[in-house]
């Protein structure tokens, strides 16, 4: 793994929706306001992002739905909070991405590139 992207997701009105962070190698995870969650892909092409702007949210609700049902919560329950992850949450992180609002981890530590939550900052390089 060469680098973990990390996005606080907020809705139009700023509100706080979630964390969300995913792996260039398919792992994506979320602390958000519907609940928590995990997934990983082992085929999605070439690029991991590019992937999760082509998802639609039917198709990430179900992952989600097998996972929340794999860890033991009741399957009304995990029908709800997986549309409303994929409904919600989805179209938020596919605008931040395309925003680069994020925060990215590459090589280990080596090299932090943040960009301002606000857009407002330049990206800067912290080598470390």
């Amino acid at each position: 793994m060469k680098s973990i992207t990390l996005h606080t997701v907020r809705n139009g009105n700023q509100y706080w929706l979630g964390q969300i962070t995913y792996t260039e190698d398919g792992m994506l995870a979320g602390v958000t306001e519907f609940g928590n969650f995990a997934h990983a892909w082992r085929s999605f092409g070439d690029d991991f992002e590019d992937f999760l702007l082509k998802i639609g949210p039917d198709y990430l609700a179900g992952k989600l739905f097998s996972d929340l049902l794999y860890f033991g919560m009741a399957r009304t329950k995990a029908k709800t909070v997986s549309d409303r992850l994929a409904e919600i949450i989805l179209p938020e992180l596919k605008k931040a991405i395309k925003n680069s609002n994020a925060i990215i981890i590459r090589d280990s530590l080596k090299a932090i590139v943040e960009i301002s939550p606000l857009r407002t900052a330049p990206i800067k390089e912290i080598k470390g």
